[in-house]
């Protein structure tokens, strides 16, 4: 469903591009590797462990014990995720993912994703994370109390206020205040195990915005209509608004680097985000067409 405001948004990385597996990452996503599934069995060990290597992707539509990074999709109906899966490999059994973001003029940034039991493992079996960042001009990875959680389905625990049984899915909602402004912030996903045969869970709906949500417009755009989708492209018809001056005013970030994934649901009338050019430009309200071409198929 489109939404008629946005939150000032720096990237919306995921739902993944395709309702398939795949094999590469999205636009401004890495697996990082080189860590011992065999020995990291802690958060302060996971935060102490310093990655290697760039870990590759692979297509799963099925839970594996293999420790490494998916790109899964068990169904072609459904919206595809990635899957980090623990193990005791020594170098891929604790796999991170990670992401750059610019910031702008904004020192708060929303964050939100989702993560959803893929696997889940052994009795007794668990698997720790936490998300953790770093301005680009520091070395120090600070990590975010909020987003610490461990997962043991087969207790079962309990994260999100229900139990993390086998495809339980789970959305956490931080804020990260009094950054420095204009400046590029990297972000990991750590993890950490017990032993045994492993868990493994997936990251989907991968968001960044800044700042407070913006106010609605007093004349918001209506009867929106995509028409002519293709492999790379697609147009938004809609009726437009009176408009004012909000949306400008929504819209003073710089994107690090973004895939645009979909028309519906994520390209609104508010502004067009271009991974290749690494630009934004603003559609006005009294624009009542938008094209839109991709930069990867959809």
């Amino acid at each position: 469903m489109v939404k008629p405001c946005l939150q000032r948004r720096i990237s919306h990385f995921l739902p993944i591009l395709e309702q398939r597996p795949f094999t590469s990452y999205p636009a401004g996503i890495q697996g990082w590797n080189g860590i011992s599934g065999g020995s990291v069995s802690t958060q302060a060990l996971a935060e102490a462990a310093n990655p290697t290597g760039n870990a590759t992707i692979a297509a799963a539509t099925a839970s594996t014990s293999t420790g490494s990074i998916y790109g899964y999709n068990a169904t072609s109906t459904t919206n595809a995720s990635i899957y980090v899966q623990g193990s005791s490999n020594a170098t891929n059994g604790v796999n991170q993912i990670c992401l750059a973001i610019k910031n702008g003029t904004s020192s708060t940034l929303n964050i939100s994703y989702l993560v959803k039991v893929i696997n889940a493992g052994a009795s007794g079996a668990a698997q720790g994370r936490e998300l953790m960042y770093r301005d680009s001009t520091s070395s120090t990875w600070i990590g975010i109390p909020a987003s610490v959680a461990f997962y043991a389905p087969s207790a079962p625990s309990n994260n999100k206020g229900d139990n993390d049984v086998l495809g339980d899915i789970d959305t956490f909602n931080l804020t990260l205040t009094g950054l420095n402004t204009n400046r590029t912030y990297y972000f990991k996903w750590i993890h950490w195990r017990t032993s045994g045969t492993s868990v493994g869970t997936s990251y989907d709906d991968i968001t960044f915005t800044a700042g407070a949500s913006c106010a609605q417009p007093s004349g918001q755009a209506t009867a929106f209509m995509a028409s002519n989708i293709a492999t790379t492209s697609g147009k938004l018809n809609f009726t437009r608004g009176t408009g004012d001056s909000v949306y400008s005013s929504c819209l003073n970030l710089e994107v690090q680097s973004m895939q645009i994934l979909h028309l519906v649901q994520h390209i609104l009338p508010i502004a067009y985000l271009d991974q290749a050019a690494n630009w934004e430009q603003e559609i006005m309200p009294f624009i009542e067409e938008l094209e839109i071409r991709f930069p990867s198929p959809i």
